[in-house]
């Protein structure tokens, strides 16, 4: 991504086609990774806007509560993927 080409906008399109919830998971409380939760949406005008992210240094318990909180915001018409580590 350029930030060139990143335009922020007021409000989402009426015609959103689908939103989905991107986790990517740290390893450790207080550590470097952090934990990041991207909910993205997809608009009939082909665009994919950036609706929300939330990220935390967060142990394996906090890394399922902010996951759960976050499900029951964005509500079920956000499907949610998580990530496959290998092994």
């Amino acid at each position: 991504l350029k930030p060139d080409n990143i335009q922020i906008v007021d409000a989402l399109p009426a015609d959103v086609v689908k939103q989905v919830r991107a986790w990517d998971f740290g390893a450790t409380e207080n550590e470097c990774d952090f934990t990041v939760g991207v909910r993205e949406a997809l608009g009939a005008d082909g665009f994919t806007y950036i609706v929300d992210v939330t990220r935390g240094q967060l142990g394996p318990d906090n890394v399922n509560k902010r996951l759960e909180q976050t499900a029951k915001i964005d509500g079920k018409k956000v499907s949610v993927r998580l990530p496959q580590d290998p092994g």
